[in-house]
């Protein structure tokens, strides 16, 4: 007989939905940023509107699936993303165009 899936508590599943607000956000942006000159190349353009928030969630739902086994994993996992989220604020701010 195999034990029960634990869960991780209320307080960490809070962070985690709090570290995916930022997602909402992202489209605008994106926006912002594609809309400077000069800032990316066309190619890139679809690969970073897909890819970061596909990341984002996949990050957060890892880090939700393997705390009860794996805290620190999760909190590197979390500890990354809110470092993208970090270089993302500074890189919008460095560009200097506003969110529509």
């Amino acid at each position: 007989m195999t034990p029960p899936k634990q869960r991780p508590p209320a307080w960490f599943t809070i962070v985690v939905l709090v570290m995916m607000i930022p997602i909402f956000f992202y489209i605008p942006l994106v926006i912002g940023m594609f809309d400077t000159p000069g800032t990316f190349e066309p190619n890139t353009k679809g690969f970073v509107t897909l890819f970061f928030p596909i990341y984002a969630l996949f990050s957060g739902w890892l880090a939700y699936q393997c705390y009860p086994e794996r805290k620190e994993i999760s909190w590197i996992l979390l500890g990354l993303l809110f470092i993208f989220y970090v270089y993302g604020a500074i890189s919008q701010f460095i560009i200097g165009s506003t969110i529509p």
